[in-house]
C-alpha cells in the first residue's frame, strides 16, 4: 500500500497540524527507513527531559510541508543529524528531504550535532552543498551505553531544558506503522457537497475519513488507490442517493467492501426506492435515513455512533 495515502499519513498530518505553528529548540533530521530506530529514542530521551524537540515522520516532505519544515529549523536551536546506513548516499537526489534539511540547517548556521550509529559508511562523494557535514563533531552510538550517549548530547546542545518542552505525543504513537482505524466514504459526485458536509462532520468526531478524489495522491491509478483504502478501512459508509445507486463506481466500491467483509453502514439522504442491483447488495443491511446532515441531528449521529462503534475512537 502506498504510504502517501495510507492511513498512518491522515493521523501524521494531523499531528502535524498541531505542531506546526510551534517553535522548537531542537530538530531532528533522520532518514524515514534506516534512521527511525535511533530517532525515535533520541526524541524519547530529550522530551522527557523537558527539551523541545521536533522530529517529522512523514515520508517526504512537499510544498507547504517543506516549507513549514524550513521555517522550524529557521527557528530552531540545535539540529541533530541521525547517520545510519545509506542516509547520505541519497543525498545526491536535490529533491532528497535530508538533503533539504541539512542545507537548511547549515544555510541558518544552526548547532549542528551528529550522532553517528554503528551502521554508518561515509560516502565517497557527495554534494558540495552538505559535504560540510562531515566537518562537525560526531558521537559515536558504538562507544558507549545509550544513556551516556544522550547525557554527552546534552552537553553538546545549546538549547535549555523547559517543564513546558515537548508536548509528548506518544513516540510509539508517531513512530507507530500500525495505521489508525479511518472509514471509507463512497458516494455519488452529484452529492460532493453533502459528502463533504460529511467528512467534515466526522473529522470534527475524531474520526479519519478516506474520500476521493481528496485522498488519492497525484498521479496515482484511482482503481489501484480504491482498491488498497476499502481493502484496509474499518468500515465502508454508503452515501445512497437514487445517482448513488445507479453508479457503477459506487456499486463497484459497496461490492469491494462486501468481497473484503467490510462493514457497511448505508445512509439514505433522498427520497428513493432501492434498485434491485444494489437491494441485492445490501438488501439485508439497516439502512439509516438521514433527515439532515449536522451535529444536532438524531438520525446522523446514529450514523456516528455506527462508524465510531467500527473505528473504535478513545
Amino acid at each position: 500500500m502506498n504510504s502517501v495515502y495510507s492511513p498512518k499519513n491522515f493521523r501524521l498530518h494531523k499531528i502535524k497540524e498541531k505542531i506546526v505553528n510551534k517553535e522548537y529548540d531542537i530538530y531532528i533530521c533522520y532518514d524515514r527507513t534506516t534512521g527511525k530506530e535511533l530517532a525515535k529514542p533520541v526524541y524519547e530521551a530529550l522530551a522527557k527531559r523537558g527539551y523541545s524537540v521536533f522530529v517529522d515522520v512523514l515520508p517526504e516532505q512537499e510544498g507547504e510541508y517543506g516549507e513549514q519544515n524550513n521555517e522550524i529549523i529557521k527557528n530552531c536551536t540545535d539540529f541533530i543529524f541521525i547517520m545510519t546506513n545509506g542516509v547520505l548516499d541519497k543525498c545526491i537526489y536535490s529533491d532528497n528531504y535530508v538533503r533539504k534539511e541539512i542545507v537548511r540547517a547549515i544555510e541558518m548556521n544552526r548547532n549542528i550535532i551528529p550522532i553517528q550509529h554503528k551502521s554508518f559508511v561515509e560516502p565517497t562523494d557527495m554534494p558540495k552543498k552538505i559535504a560540510d557535514i562531515m566537518k562537525y563533531q560526531r558521537i559515536f552510538t558504538e562507544k558507549m551505553t545509550f544513556g551516556s550517549m544522550i547525557d554527552k548530547l546534552c552537553l553538546y546542545l545549546q538549547s535549555e531544558p523547559d517543564e513546558n518542552g515537548t508536548d509528548m505525543t506518544d513516540p510509539d504513537m508517531i513512530f507507530s506503522d500500525e495505521p489508525k482505524p479511518y472509514v471509507f466514504i463512497s458516494y455519488n459526485t452529484q452529492s460532493i457537497e453533502k459528502a463533504n458536509l460529511v467528512r467534515k462532520l466526522l473529522t470534527e468526531k475524531g474520526i479519519s475519513c478516506w474520500m476521493a478524489p481528496y485522498s488519492i495522491p497525484a498521479g496515482e491509478e484511482y482503481i489501484m488507490v480504491i482498491n488498497d483504502a476499502i481493502d484496509n478501512c474499518a468500515c465502508l459508509l454508503l452515501i445512497l442517493t437514487d445517482a448513488a445507486q445507479n453508479s457503477k463506481y459506487v456499486e463497484r466500491e459497496v461490492w469491494l467492501a462486501l468481497e473484503d467483509n467490510k462493514t457497511i453502514i448505508p445512509m439514505q439522504i433522498d427520497n428513493m426506492t432501492l434498485g434491485s442491483s444494489l437491494k441485492f447488495i445490501i438488501g439485508n443491511l439497516q439502512i439509516i435515513e438521514v433527515d439532515e446532515i449536522n451535529k444536532n441531528s438524531e438520525s446522523f449521529n446514529k450514523v456516528v455512533k455506527a462508524i465510531e462503534n467500527k473505528v473504535k475512537i478513545r
